[in-house]
């Protein structure tokens, strides 16, 4: 009954939230080409959590999170990974990047009303500010989230609504 308040809480912050959709396409060049399992050791500053854990992160204001909802038969998801890992390494302690499988957490997913994949969704003081959809480069994200979160300028990417 808990799990479905808080889900409720963040789709309804989702709702007004000045959401956009962002598709950037010929991103698909820069990938890692690292073996699976080299992929994963470099993969640690983004983490994987639970729909237990994404409420409990939820629930802590301390800092704004970054949440990437992907598939791992996801294409885009799997050639964004790297891109994202690379800009929490930047933040640090500044800012909590986490991502979800919406495959093993359906709920979440259709909840928070994931339609394509990858979407970012851009979280603060328990409320969705912004989300994106589609594959985003290093370059992208951090201008997505020091706009949203550190007052940064607009971003100017292209396909961005």
């Amino acid at each position: 009954m808990r799990r479905h308040m808080l889900l409720s809480l963040l789709l309804l912050s989702l709702q007004k939230a000045s959401g956009f959709l962002a598709s950037s396409p010929g991103l698909v060049g820069s990938s890692s080409r690292a073996p699976p399992r080299q992929r994963q050791l470099l993969m640690k500053a983004v983490r994987k959590v639970n729909t237990a854990e994404f409420e409990a992160e939820i629930q802590d204001c301390s800092t704004p999170i970054v949440v990437d909802i992907y598939a791992v038969w996801c294409g885009p998801c799997q050639l964004m990974a790297p891109q994202l890992e690379k800009v929490a390494a930047e933040y640090g302690d500044k800012c909590r990047f986490l991502k979800i499988d919406s495959d093993e957490e359906p709920e979440v997913a259709s909840v928070l009303k994931i339609n394509g994949l990858p979407t970012i969704l851009f979280i603060n003081d328990m409320s969705v500010v912004a989300r994106a959809e589609g594959m985003l480069m290093a370059k992208e994200l951090q201008e997505l989230t020091d706009h949203h979160f550190f007052a940064g300028p607009a971003p100017k990417i292209e396909g961005l609504a």
